[in-house]
């Protein structure tokens, strides 16, 4: 792809996402549906696509620290050693959400789960929004997720607003999910940062939601 191409096709996605749609896009794992964190209509959407229940949040992808002050109250002090360690990377923290975000995000809870993608698309597309992206794997709810866009169920392809092709990705484990909101930090879901790689930098609950 040539880097007219790219940014031509980087800019008409996230033209679908300004104007309040859901698309698909790359991230360094597996294939997500994306759309702007505040529009509450195309989380509602991402929801219904994915046929997942009402309660469980969805994530946000970010090109930087930055971005965090979208979303995040504050970042405690232990979480700023593991942003420093493993991001860009498979990590997703949940941190203490800033008043405002939307429940869809926070799962009636107080924390939003952000990661930082080192996809050069997903990267590219947070940028061009201009705004922490929804990112939640695009499958139905319960499915394995897609490492190539042909392994997108039909029915979801056909639901999308936009879809940005990167190939085939490399796939593995998803990302490690870790409750940030709590002392010591709880392991949501295990993924592709080990226990062992987190506790190298901060101390963990010996209780996990694995």
């Amino acid at each position: 792809m040539s880097p007219e191409d790219f940014m031509e096709s980087v800019t008409r996605v996230a033209e679908s996402i300004l104007q309040g749609g859901v698309v698909v896009f790359p991230t360094e794992t597996f294939y997500a549906l994306g759309a702007h964190y505040m529009c509450s209509s195309a989380l509602g959407r991402i929801y219904r696509i994915k046929a997942r229940a009402h309660g469980v949040p969805l994530l946000c992808i970010v090109d930087g620290p930055g971005k965090l002050a979208d979303l995040v109250e504050q970042i405690p002090a232990e979480a700023e050693k593991l942003i420093k360690r493993f991001w860009p990377g498979p990590l997703t923290l949940v941190l203490p959400a800033k008043q405002g975000i939307p429940e869809a995000l926070t799962g009636h809870g107080k924390g939003v789960g952000v990661r930082w993608s080192p996809h050069v698309l997903a990267q590219a597309l947070v940028r061009r929004v201009g705004a922490p992206v929804v990112g939640t794997s695009a499958n139905l709810s319960g499915k394995p997720p897609a490492a190539l866009l042909e392994d997108i169920p039909e029915l979801i392809l056909r639901s999308v607003d936009g879809v940005l092709d990167g190939g085939k990705l490399s796939g593995g484990l998803a990302s490690t999910v870790l409750d940030c909101t709590v002392s010591p930090f709880k392991i949501l879901r295990a993924g592709a940062v080990s226990r062992e790689e987190l506790m190298e930098v901060v101390p963990l609950s010996p209780h996990c939601s694995e």
